[in-house]
């Protein structure tokens, strides 16, 4: 995706900076679809802008690590990524 790209993308979100929208569309590996559910999300936005990643289903954002039924576990507390040691906020 190219910068002007990205900055298109950006401007249905101008509460955000464009390089939050940018760190977005990266992690999401430029996946329109999924970045736009994060960024109709504050709370995950800020999470993921803040250099921290989230789960969905158990699966980190950031890396795609899945912890399957452990993420689900109230006994283990998840707290990083164990590829990219990114914290999970979410």
């Amino acid at each position: 995706m190219t910068k002007s790209q990205i900055e298109k993308f950006a401007v249905g979100y101008s509460s955000y900076p464009t390089d939050c929208v940018e760190e977005v569309l990266k992690i999401t590996n430029f996946d329109e679809d999924v970045a736009r559910e994060i960024l109709d999300n504050k709370e995950k936005t800020l999470a993921i802008w803040q250099n921290g990643t989230i789960m969905i289903d158990g699966v980190t954002l950031c890396c795609g690590y899945d912890f399957a039924e452990d993420a689900f576990s109230k006994k283990i507390n998840i707290g990083y990524c164990p590829i990219c040691g990114r914290k999970i906020k979410i």
